[in-house]
Parts: C-alpha cells; structure tokens; sequence
C-alpha cells in the first residue's frame, strides 16, 4: 500500500514507525517539494506471528470449527488477507529471519485460535512451475482418488514444534468445494477444484485442521501401495555457485 502523509521527522528505510496510529515499516523517500514522506508500508502491530499460531494441545485444534456465515463481514475478510500475507511473509526469507517465522504453504482459522471453517493456501506445485494461491470459506472434499500419496520425508505443521516420524496416507487427487475470496477484488465466488499431488496433501493438512486432526494422529512408519510425490527442483538449485536459499527447502520444511 503506498500512501503519503506531511511529516516534521525523517525516517530511514527499514525502520518501524508509528504511522495513524499503527506501528509500520517505512520504504520511501523525501518528496522535498511538498515537504512530505512517499510511504511502501505493511501493518507490523497486526501481522500474525508465530506468537499467534496455537501450538499441539490447545483445544481449538480439536474440535471441528463453525461454519463461517456468507456474506462475509469485513472482519472476516481482514483475517483471511492475514492469513494470506502471514504465508508470503515466511515464504520471504528476510520477513521469516526478522520476525522469526516458520515457513509455511498453509494455513487454517483454528491455527491462529479461530475456530472457524476457512484456510489460506500459497505454494508452488511439486514440480515448481504452477502456483496455487487461495482463500477458502466453509472448504469441503466432494470426491477423491481411491490412490493414495505421501511426502515421502514426512508432514511438518506450524502447530507441531517436534519432529515427527513417518509418513502421512493421502488422497492423491481430490475435488474440492468452496467460497473463494479474492481480496484484490472484495469477491466470495463459489466454484469447485481439483488439486492433485502435492497440493491435494496441502489441502488435506488443511482441511483436518478444520476437523480437529492434527497429521500427527495420521501418521504411520510404512506405506504400501501408495505413490510418493517426487519434487522436482529448479534447475538452477542444481547450478552449485547457486546460493543456498527457498529453492533449496526440503519437503518437509514446508509446514502448514
């Protein structure tokens, strides 16, 4: 969001105000003819922290969350931005070092406390070409694969601070319906998806989430007669003066 307002103080890029009210980060500069501050600035008070993702044991993530009710009201809407932003801004490693994030693809309302019936998705496919970016209210499976998949490193999740062994089973396609909203464009549009792979496990973590289920409780040492999903790096993760950065996460690293 950029935005200007008069000033009587300078700031250097980088450093975190207090603007309206609101703490935020400053990037701009000096417009000198007009005596004002040009502002690229991003809510730091409101952003979700890792301090507000709930952890293993809270009861919100063991119950099955509420429907959420259509239309949707502005709080709502602003939950499911954060929700979305919280995911890019881990995805950024100078956001994930400086406010000591865990990068993530998914992530759902009961996570953040909020038992309610809506995630947030924003990840690459396996083969790192597709990305897949969405915010759904009231998700459910309306049909799925009887073939299974599995990360073969194991699922991580933003609320599980252990290290889990194993594997978790998962459909390896599903169908997928649901209120979508485009904040860009303040709509809810009600459509199905079929997701396959990699984001059919996403959105299954997810979705279990919703549930009361943590993948832990899905978890099992082997799994036969199941296709593990195969990542397929950049190519230039192969190039070895390539430096060492997202490109170059395991599977597992990728909590949701």
């Amino acid at each position: 969001m950029y935005t200007t307002m008069k000033t009587f103080f300078t700031a250097e890029n980088g450093s975190v105000i207090l603007f309206r009210g609101r703490l935020v980060r400053f990037s701009g500069a000096t417009d000198g003819k007009h005596g004002e501050i040009c502002y690229n600035v991003w809510e730091v008070r409101n952003m979700i922290t890792m301090e507000d993702i709930i952890r293993e044991g809270h009861p919100t993530l063991q119950k099955r969350a509420e429907e959420v009710d259509l239309p949707l009201d502005d709080g709502t809407k602003n939950t499911l931005v954060k929700m979305r932003r919280f995911l890019i801004n881990s995805q950024d490693e100078t956001m994930r070092e400086e406010y000591g994030l865990r990068e993530g693809v998914g992530l759902s309302a009961p996570q953040i406390g909020l038992s309610k019936r809506m995630i947030a998705i924003h990840t690459l496919d396996e083969d790192f070409e597709e990305h897949h970016d969405y915010l759904i209210i009231n998700p459910s499976i309306v049909s799925h694969s009887v073939a299974k998949t599995y990360i073969p490193g194991g699922e991580g999740c933003l609320s599980v601070d252990r290290e889990v062994e194993g594997v978790v089973p998962r459909h390896k396609r599903v169908s997928v319906h649901g209120h979508f909203y485009d904040s860009d464009k303040d709509t809810v549009e009600e459509r199905t998806i079929r997701l396959r792979g990699f984001l059919s496990v996403v959105i299954q973590h997810e979705l279990d989430h919703l549930n009361g289920i943590l993948f832990t409780k899905r978890t099992v040492g082997e799994l036969e007669h199941a296709e593990p999903i195969e990542f397929k790096l950049p190519e230039s993760t192969e190039d070895e003066s390539a430096p060492e950065g997202d490109n170059n996460r395991t599977p597992k690293e990728e909590k949701a």
